[in-house]
């Protein structure tokens, strides 16, 4: 980079999170969700306070009373050693505001910018176009007779349930259960999926359909498959993928192949 006379730029940890506030009546109901650089929920914050309460379950949502001003306080996962950010919410008047905020690494401090009610996000494809998934008849393959076929899957990139769904401390049990490999229901061990929820183990539905009969009864709707480790979600009724969700896959990974 010296002998082309370019300079590297200070590495930058970038982040940005929504603040809501909804008056009604004597008291304000405040949402703070993080964002992904296109606008998709991010689980960002292990925990956040709002006036010293300490919330730990996404959506972070609390009722405030009086007029005054919040003070919310946003905790990081510490990867970088990055230290709390403090925000103050005004609570006498609806509003939608976003913040951005910059984490220089060398210099330990945060470079928070309010951005009011608008933000523009990255535009992100979120499909392979249609007409690029059909494969001329000129190329295509036939298929022989009794030759086994297959489908392409294309995993949804904008789920918007995963960030509720998934609880912080499912890795702690991903491998016990991973070992394990029975269904909470039947006991079955030929192919089961892990709710990301709760952490318990159901049967696909190939088997018994214990893990769809577990979403119907309790609403937890992302699950990991034991066999190839794809994430379903039952409420997008879709194979779903994010960067967050990478290391449960690593950790699965590992499990199944060392």
């Amino acid at each position: 980079m010296k002998n082309l006379g370019l300079t590297i730029p200070p590495f930058i940890l970038k982040r940005c999170v929504r603040v809501e506030c909804s008056v009604n009546g004597n008291s304000s109901t405040v949402k703070v969700n993080a964002l992904d650089s296109d606008g998709s929920p991010y689980s960002l914050f292990p925990g956040i306070t709002v006036n010293g309460e300490r919330l730990e379950q996404e959506p972070f949502e609390t009722v405030c009373t009086g007029e005054g001003d919040a003070e919310v306080v946003l905790y990081f996962m510490g990867h970088y050693n990055e230290p709390p950010v403090k925000l103050t919410v005004a609570l006498n008047k609806n509003l939608t505001c976003y913040y951005t905020m910059g984490y220089n690494p060398m210099t330990g401090v945060w470079d928070v910018q309010n951005k009011g009610d608008q933000m523009e996000f990255i535009k992100v494809a979120r499909r392979v176009p249609t007409e690029l998934q059909k494969i001329p008849e000129s190329i295509q393959q036939k298929p022989k007779m009794n030759q086994a076929t297959g489908f392409s899957v294309y995993p949804k990139e904008d789920c918007p349930h995963f960030g509720s769904q998934i609880k912080m401390n499912i890795a702690s049990v991903l491998n016990d259960q991973f070992n394990k490999n029975t269904c909470h229901t039947c006991n079955d061990k030929s192919e089961n999926w892990l709710c990301l929820n709760c952490g318990e183990t159901f049967c696909s539905r190939y088997v018994k359909g214990d893990a769809k009969k577990h979403f119907k009864d309790s609403a937890h709707s992302v699950s990991i498959s034991f066999s190839d480790l794809s994430i379903w979600c039952y409420d997008c009724d879709d194979y779903i993928t994010h960067p967050l969700l990478t290391g449960i896959i690593q950790q699965l990974q590992k499990a199944k192949f060392g």
